[in-house]
């Protein structure tokens, strides 16, 4: 339907698919960037991708709220992408 390159050099794909019985996300850094056709025209850095059942709308559109307000948090995201391991990525996560 269209990029989901937020802009900030963010995106957050996500879908609602019948192959998952619950709801799935994994977060992709990039430390070069990569094309996305993002809104702002500039490559992601951030990717954040959301897979739900589709008989979940209500938990795919909280999941999606959750993630678009930590995107929103400059430091969060910052920290986000000096993250040099998955262990950083948690540690950040549970704060």
């Amino acid at each position: 339907m269209g990029s989901t390159g937020i802009g900030r050099n963010i995106a957050i794909p996500h879908a609602k698919h019948a192959g998952t019985d619950r709801l799935v996300g994994t977060i992709a850094l990039s430390k070069a960037g990569i094309p996305f056709d993002s809104i702002d025209g500039q490559n992601v850095h951030v990717l954040v991708l959301l897979i739900s059942p589709q008989d979940r709308p209500g938990d795919h559109l909280r999941a999606l709220e959750n993630v678009v307000r930590f995107m929103r948090n400059e430091q969060f995201v910052q920290e986000l992408r000096q993250s040099q391991s998955q262990d950083d990525v948690w540690q950040l996560l549970q704060k």
